[in-house]
């Protein structure tokens, strides 16, 4: 590895603002295990956030955040500067001090480039994530109807086109989109190591080495953020292929990727897909749901509040009851948004939440078992009794279900 100890440019680095954000927001510095961990959106960031918070013995108290934006349990992750401020979102000056010590070990992740633009759309644009969607509510694309794989194929394609035609090459608007050289820029930045997310056992070797052999290493545990889709070659038309080449050429070349298509790990079924859809129509509706209800309750506060500067000259009286007011609708805020939170986010636990206590009365007791001790298996396994069970009931029932 090779060492940090060099005088960094900084008026270069304060230049490079999407370079200096990422760093501000996504640094994460450990004194106890002497090292700067610099996260990449949609390259295994909330995964190695939570490995982080454990490893600093902060990841209990990150996941009793109650007031958070994000819109699953997994994502509290990204409030982590809320609890542990010593941590992340550090100064420049800081990280700068850190990284003048001989023995600085700095280190960040890159991922195949149709790979993270896949899965940066599926979890932002095609489920409409709210914190993400709002700036492309406008577009068609965004709201691009989901009822087979070429559609799934279609509305990607015309993501691309967006970003082709109104955002590259230089006015992102979400990092998660945005080239990884412009946030990593690595011709002005010192890292001691930058690895592929393809090949991960070189960074817990890499680790391994730095942390020493008792100190536990990431990716040991099931990802905390997994697709509703896994890349596949099936969703990638002709045309995105040549619009990944051209948004993300630097990518392709600064961190030696290839340009061809990657081959997809298994092919994805019908059934796979049906149920797949199924459950990106439900997330729709509750990230619809929970962005209008921000929407309403964000209105509603701020009239409420120009109300109170009204009431100033009110007497007290009046003034307390217009408090109690904006307190009570902010806990029925965090109640209805805690609600949706908990509604299911990924097919196994939409099964589990809408169809369980049916199938459990109508399947033999045995496969039912093997399903609650292993769903992953039993989605795997398209020909089991059970999964003929489940599309059954689809077939009864899905209509009612896409009213959602």
């Amino acid at each position: 590895m090779q060492t940090l100890y060099k005088q960094l440019d900084i008026k270069n680095i304060q230049e490079n603002k999407p370079f200096l954000n990422n760093l501000l927001i996504n640094g994460f510095l450990s004194y106890n295990y002497n090292f700067l961990y610099v996260a990449v959106p949609k390259v295994a960031c909330t995964t190695m956030k939570w490995w982080f918070a454990k490893l600093e013995a902060v990841d209990l108290d990150v996941s009793s955040i109650h007031k958070s934006l994000e819109s699953t349990p997994e994502l509290v992750i990204h409030d982590i500067a809320n609890i542990a401020p010593h941590l992340t979102r550090l100064p420049l000056s800081v990280i700068e001090e850190y990284l003048s010590k001989k023995d600085a070990f700095c280190f960040t992740l890159v991922r195949n480039p149709y790979m993270r633009i896949f899965s940066a759309w599926q979890s932002k644009m095609l489920l409409q994530e709210p914190l993400r969607i709002i700036p492309y509510q406008k577009y068609d694309f965004c709201n691009y109807k989901i009822d087979n794989k070429k559609d799934i194929s279609l509305a990607f394609e015309y993501f691309l086109e967006h970003l082709y035609a109104y955002e590259h090459p230089a006015n992102f608007l979400d990092p998660h989109f945005m080239p990884q050289y412009k946030i990593l820029r690595p011709d002005i930045f010192p890292y001691s190591l930058i690895v592929k997310l393809e090949e991960k056992e070189k960074l817990k070797e890499a680790l391994k080495i730095h942390l020493g052999e008792d100190v536990a290493l990431p990716f040991e545990d099931k990802g905390n953020n997994v697709s509703l889709l896994s890349y596949n070659t099936e969703f990638i038309t002709a045309r995105s292929v040549e619009l990944i080449k051209t948004i993300y050429q630097k990518d392709f070349e600064i961190f030696n990727y290839s340009t061809e298509l990657p081959v997809s790990k298994k092919n994805i079924s019908e059934q796979e897909i049906s149920i797949a859809i199924q459950a990106i129509n439900m997330i729709r509706w509750r990230h619809q749901r929970i962005s209008e209800m921000r929407s309403v309750s964000n209105n509603t506060i701020n009239n409420l509040k120009n109300e109170n500067a009204t009431l100033q000259k009110l007497n007290t009286q009046q003034l307390i009851k217009v408090e109690n007011t904006l307190s009570a609708l902010q806990k029925t805020i965090e109640n209805i948004a805690q609600h949706l939170i908990n509604f299911p986010s990924t097919p196994q636990r939409f099964f589990l939440f809408f169809y369980t206590p049916i199938l459990k009365l109508i399947a033999k007791p045995k496969y039912y078992q093997q399903f609650k001790d292993n769903p992953n298996n039993f989605f795997a396994d398209t020909e089991s009794t059970m999964n003929k069970i489940f599309l059954k009931f689809l077939e009864l029932f899905g209509p009612k279900a896409k009213r959602f």
